[in-house]
């Protein structure tokens, strides 16, 4: 299931997400004709949001080991 978003006249590039069961999905809606190039800016985002959830992940899991550190010394 992924999310759609009509285009007003006076844009070029809709984006929705849509949340479900632990997935994240995106739907893109673009104007060929004034944003040719949505197919670079989407594998730019992916590249992007893949860097982000790494980023979280290690915070996460730097989060997770001071926690224990704290829980030890108490």
């Amino acid at each position: 299931m992924y999310p759609l978003v009509p285009i007003p006249p006076t844009q070029n590039l809709g984006i929705a997400l849509f949340s479900y069961d632990g997935g994240l999905y995106w739907g893109f809606n673009a104007d060929w004709e004034s944003f040719p190039h949505v197919h670079e800016f989407v594998e730019d985002l992916e590249a992007a949001f893949k860097e982000y959830k790494g980023l979280a992940a290690t915070r996460t899991a730097h989060s997770s080991t001071t926690e224990k550190r704290r829980s030890s010394l108490s």
